[in-house]
């Protein structure tokens, strides 16, 4: 008899595979392999499957088998077991045969979580309550337990604006766990307006709580026009020792658990530019995106930032010092319809990667600032993201201009490696101040661009860096 030789691979739930697990799946999901070959054969017809489904952490009886079913099929197998848990994990494994012979072994166990029927009646659509707060941050501390089985998370918040690229980021312990929603994911020209105008997205957070201990929740929001920022999340912990109901249960909540504040001094400290004001500005963003001069921040969606009014620690330190914020308070508004929720399908609104470093920074003279450092940065590659500026020795008041684009110029038979200024803006131009000593300011609002304009006021720092 032939032998396989491994076992099934790609696992894939709902086409959604890769990285593990599988998140915001449907009840009644679609599973999906790549049949193992026989050994000494090249290739392998299949024949017949055998799909087995768990409860996330118990190894023994599964909660269905398919048993052997005589078929081909390897993508699209619709699950046909008992009704799953909205908002819980599962495992499965697949065993296929080619012929008569060659059976693989089970594949190894993948995850999958299906998406939340409803939030908990207690989440609450939550904020600072100030109709011109654009940013907000909230944050919570919570006594996590050590060796949870699985934590998982479910978030969003208000995207009501065509040309946002990002709302939310969630922070756990100053780590960033989720951002979102994306561009697209608002009513955009065209549209109704109402499909997927406030998807949540499904996270397993379990690596971020598993240290136990006190754990800082920590939320920045942002909103435009006539409502307040406000997000919404449910996070659920699951024990170690079992069960389907969550053994804890975190929401967002109109209440003293939850503490926030008006960022906008920070991130917003010259909330009155006018993007007509600005040299070269065509009022094309306007046409695109109504409102643009309402600007949240500066020329364009982008924050300019003062590093000296940060709450550094906020995030990510359980003692940091919140006694000049408020009370979280309940966000009520006709734009949020909990009725319209629709979970993500595609997994996380951002892929969260390691840094990108420029692949070429190069000093340039800079003739209308003649006593500035000015730099020109080339990342390689087109960017949608944002940037993160670490300085070592920073002078307080010091401030960062930057202009980020799509195009360089000047371009010399066709390449971009004597390129030394920024073109194709697209009006992404904005300036950070600087506090005392070592600092890293990151964007809330992602953008997208390869080539990077930094001109520090006066001398640049000894040591400083952009990814």
């Amino acid at each position: 008899p032939l032998a396989a030789a491994s076992t099934p691979s790609g696992l894939t739930v709902d086409f959604l595979g890769g990285a593990e697990p599988a998140l915001g799946v449907r009840r009644r999901p679609s599973f999906g392999w790549v049949v193992p070959p026989c050994a000494g054969s090249k290739d392998a017809m299949q024949t017949a499957y055998s799909l087995a489904v768990y409860r996330d952490g118990e190894p023994g009886t599964p909660l269905w088998r398919s048993g052997r079913v005589q078929s081909n099929a390897s993508v699209g197998v619709l699950y046909a077991g008992p009704a799953l848990r909205p908002g819980a994990a599962y495992e499965w494994t697949v065993q296929t045969w080619s012929g008569s012979s060659c059976a693989s072994a089970a594949s190894a166990r993948a995850t999958f979580v299906t998406a939340l029927g409803a939030f908990r009646p207690s989440a609450k659509w939550i904020g600072v309550g100030e109709q011109d707060a654009t940013f907000n941050l909230l944050r919570r501390v919570v006594a996590a337990p050590a060796g949870a089985r699985r934590v998982l998370g479910f978030i969003t918040a208000q995207n009501t604006d065509a040309c946002m690229l990002f709302n939310y980021k969630l922070f756990i312990n100053g780590t960033l766990a989720s951002a979102g929603p994306g561009r697209g994911e608002a009513p955009v020209a065209g549209g109704d307006g109402v499909y997927r105008s406030l998807p949540y997205i499904t996270l397993d957070l379990t690596e971020h709580f598993s240290a136990g201990g006190p754990t800082v929740i920590a939320l920045q929001t942002m909103q435009f026009g006539a409502n307040a920022p406000a997000v919404l999340m449910q996070v659920d912990v699951f024990s170690s020792s079992g069960g389907a109901e969550p053994a804890q249960s975190w929401v967002t909540e109109a209440s003293s658990a939850w503490r926030v504040l008006d960022a906008d001094p920070w991130l917003r400290p010259n909330n009155q530019v006018d993007a007509a004001g600005i040299p070269g500005w065509d009022g094309r963003d306007e046409r695109r995106c109504p409102g643009a001069r309402a600007r949240s921040a500066g020329s364009t969606r982008i924050e300019f930032t003062d590093a000296r009014k940060e709450p550094v620690g906020w995030r990510s330190d359980p003692l940091f010092d919140d006694r000049g914020w408020k009370d979280a308070v309940e966000i009520q508004s006709a734009a949020l319809r909990p009725t319209e929720l629709t979970p993500r399908m595609a997994g996380a609104a951002v892929e969260i990667l390691s840094p990108i470093e420029p692949v070429r920074v190069a000093p340039v003279p800079n003739a209308s600032r003649p006593n500035d450092s000015a730099f020109f940065l080339d990342f390689g590659k087109e960017i949608q993201g944002g940037l993160i500026l670490t300085v070592t020795g920073g002078s307080a008041g010091q401030v960062v201009s930057f202009r980020s684009g799509e195009l360089c110029t000047p371009i010399i038979d066709g390449r971009s490696s004597s390129c030394v200024a920024v073109d194709q803006d697209w009006q992404w131009i904005f300036n950070w101040t600087l506090r005392e000593g070592e600092q890293t300011i990151e964007q809330h609002q992602y953008q997208e661009w390869r080539y990077l304009s930094v001109v520090f006021e006066g001398s640049a720092p000894e040591h400083w860096s952009v990814s």
